[in-house]
């Protein structure tokens, strides 16, 4: 009214870019080193299909999955931020990558490098704690205990790059990782776990594994002729991939974790023998596409061969039905659902020896028997799940 002009209206706050990327995106950023470190060993364990591959393949595969469960459970806190932190996240990256790529024993020089390269990837968790530590004052005694088992481990992984191939070999390696991995009870306690968190990155990296199925499949038919590559795999190898995604995802993520400590560790590491299983699984199954590799002698049986699809996927239906037992499902249900996978692992192993008694085994007739278990299982899972409430009485 006396002829000043009207403030302006309040302008929107300027959009402000962040300093680094969000942690989600940091996450996902270091599971990519590991997907390229599960094809070059899943490739590995192809020519190498044998008890000792077995063997070789849990040894070095456990490495690299307990290096990415301590990992994302320190990622987890919120305490992997600063320059220093990140700088030593990529270290290990490096290194991970470096460790399967020397896992292929065909070259016995470089096998002998996996446990001193291993142990510069423990030098890296122990660093890591180092700085928790600093973040987590409360957390001081828990972080001090993981970093010291970390540098006891990586000091017994220097060792072995003198040793050779004997069976106290693998023994000696196996000694290391569960000085690395089994902490004391009252440790477990102290450290922090994002329920949350944790459900989300299990499930991230269960997704992860299940591509790598797609990836064996890819590279297969790329190192075969067209016209020796089985077409009809594909579709029967993705329907086995959805089976088992299904079963997971149905209930796993859903239902999080117990809220007793004891259950929440056992969820945790009931998914290794799953994500181990399904990279033979995935090995297996890219061996359908290949024409010659359909039919083997039965005579010729070895465990863990990459003929026989059924170990693995049987393994995989049992650690899923466990992990539902000990999350947060309700106990009835997660029973029912057990008993489930149970019938459905049992039908497996029957289902294939009744194959192997026939003259020829047809490793394409096995994934269709798989495909079919799965399939089955999947309709009865569903009827559980999607079982009535009873209704109430008109009176109550």
């Amino acid at each position: 009214m006396n002829g000043t002009p009207a403030p302006a209206g309040p302008e929107a706050p300027p959009r402000l870019i962040p300093a680094a990327p969000e942690q989600s995106w940091l996450e996902l950023f270091y599971d990519l080193v590991f997907v390229a470190a599960i094809v070059v060993m899943s490739t590995t364990y192809s020519n190498y299909a044998g008890l000792d591959g077995v063997i070789w393949l849990a040894l070095v595969f456990s490495m690299i999955w307990f290096t990415w469960l301590t990992t994302t459970l320190l990622l987890g806190t919120g305490l992997v931020t600063t320059t220093w932190t990140r700088t030593l996240l990529v270290t290990q990256m490096v290194l991970v990558l470096t460790v399967a790529i020397a896992s292929d024993y065909s070259h016995e020089d470089n096998s002998r490098a996996v446990g001193p390269l291993f142990a510069a990837v423990l030098v890296t968790l122990a660093l890591f704690f180092r700085a928790a530590r600093r973040a987590r004052p409360d957390l001081d005694v828990a972080y001090r205990g993981y970093g010291l088992r970390c540098l006891l481990s990586a000091a017994v992984f220097v060792a072995t790059a003198a040793i050779g191939w004997p069976w106290w070999y693998p023994l000696l390696w196996l000694a290391g990782l569960l000085l690395f991995v089994a902490p004391t009870r009252s440790e477990q306690r102290r450290l922090p776990m994002d329920s949350h968190h944790t459900v989300h990155r299990f499930g991230e990296f269960t997704i992860i594994m299940l591509g790598e199925v797609f990836v064996k499949l890819g590279i297969t038919a790329t190192h075969e002729p067209l016209d020796q590559v089985d077409l009809f795999a594909l579709p029967l190898a993705t329907a086995v991939v959805f089976g088992i995604w299904w079963l997971y995802f149905t209930d796993v993520p859903a239902s999080g974790l117990s809220e007793r400590h004891g259950r929440r560790m056992a969820w945790v590491y009931l998914h290794f023998p799953m994500h181990l299983s399904l990279v033979a699984a995935a090995v297996a199954l890219a061996h359908t596409l290949v024409a010659e590799a359909d039919e083997t002698d039965p005579g010729q049986f070895e465990f863990g061969s990459i003929q026989y699809i059924v170990i693995p996927v049987a393994a995989i239906l049992l650690a899923i039905g466990l992990i539902g037992l000990v999350g947060g499902t309700p106990r009835e249900l997660a029973r029912q659902r057990l008993r489930v996978f149970l019938w459905a692992a049992a039908a497996l192993v029957i289902a294939e020896a009744v194959l192997l008694g026939v003259d020829s085994y047809d490793l394409e007739t096995s994934t269709v028997i798989v495909a079919v278990v799965l399939a089955l299982t999947a309709r009865s899972i569903r009827r559980i799940g999607a079982a009535p409430e009873p209704v109430p009485d008109a009176g109550t």
